[in-house]
């Protein structure tokens, strides 16, 4: 049970189970089943994830919605359950005419509004209806879009159309949470809450990706002073240039260039030796004002004729996951590998 409510834990609790269940009494086909509902939903919406990610930039600003987590379909059934328990209860038996009625606790309409209040709790939590957003993604051509995962794309606009992005902390009885704005010049605003921590650093994210201009973004924490994209003085134009690698010894060389492409930094690599070359694009590259940046290096297949054997050579190269690296003052350095700018 643990494992349907629970999104960080549920992969342990889930195999944890599942290796009890190897040496408790219950019947082979009752492990299975047990086994399946435990594992099941997890691995369920691991391809949900993998169905729904997009193509481009996405930032994810609520990562707990009903597209992305199994926990949340839990609790949502749980509350849905349950008032449609208390509905059902709440009907007064019906009896024969010429037998006596029997006492009944005076509840009144306490079950049915206990009821309808899981029920429609219950829709609102799975749905997420008070968002008005849940992601950032790139719409293309300098453009973004705010996305909610029921309602889809709620709104379109470029960084000259960004009034203002707003997040404050708020403080609350169990946890603190953020609520975020994002107001538009034409007057139209969307907000959600969220106690995700994560959205701060998404939002920061978006700003230095996006190449908003300064102080459009603005992060009010409870404690300390509020933060506001551009203080750090680090625009998009300090990362473009060509780097090489540092260590001249190293091959083959790789060469890495950025610019600015619809208001976003663009890249590609160039890897070279004496007897081949090829270029592989830098996509999907998130920044922050601290320097570091997300990327991920395009997939490529390459066929090339060796001079001195005489034939031809194939090599194939994928790249699924999505590689860090961070600018420096005069280089930029990716795991290892250090470059310097020229």
């Amino acid at each position: 049970m643990l494992a349907l409510f629970t999104e960080g834990f549920g992969w342990f609790f889930a195999i944890a189970g599942i290796y009890m269940l190897r040496r408790s009494a219950f019947s082979s086909s009752a492990r299975w089943v047990l086994g399946a509902v435990a594992l099941g939903p997890k691995l369920l919406f691991t391809g949900i994830r993998a169905m729904n990610a997009t193509s481009g930039l996405s930032f994810p600003i609520e990562p707990t919605n009903l597209a992305t987590s199994s926990a949340l379909w839990a609790w949502a059934g749980l509350a849905i359950g349950l008032g449609l328990f208390f509905l059902v209860e709440s009907r007064r038996p019906e009896y024969p005419p010429n037998e006596p009625v029997r006492d009944q606790p005076r509840l009144g309409l306490v079950l049915p509004i206990l009821g309808v209040a899981c029920v429609v709790g219950g829709v609102v939590l799975l749905l997420g209806l008070p968002d008005g957003f849940q992601r950032i993604d790139d719409a293309g051509h300098g453009r973004w879009a705010l996305h909610h995962a029921v309602r889809g794309t709620v709104a379109n606009f470029s960084g000259s159309d960004l009034a203002a992005i707003v997040a404050q902390e708020r403080r609350a009885r169990r946890d603190d949470f953020y609520e975020i704005v994002v107001g538009l010049k034409d007057g139209r605003s969307f907000s959600l809450s969220t106690r995700a921590a994560s959205a701060l650093d998404e939002l920061r994210k978006f700003a230095m990706t996006a190449n908003l201009p300064p102080a459009r973004l603005r992060i009010v924490p409870l404690r300390g002073g509020a933060w506001t994209n551009g203080s750090s003085g680090t625009t998009l134009k300090d990362c473009v240039g060509v780097y090489d690698l540092a260590d001249p010894n190293v091959r083959p060389r790789s060469t890495l260039e950025f610019w600015i492409e619809n208001e976003r930094l663009a890249g590609k690599e160039t890897i070279a030796d004496s007897e081949r070359r090829h270029v592989r694009v830098l996509r999907n590259l998130k920044l922050n004002e601290t320097g570091e940046m997300e990327f991920q290096p395009a997939s490529y297949l390459e066929a090339s004729q060796r001079k001195a054997e005489n034939r031809i050579a194939m090599s194939f190269s994928w790249s699924p996951q999505t590689e860090t690296g961070k600018f420096i003052p005069g280089g930029f350095v990716t795991g290892v590998q250090k470059y310097r700018k020229q």
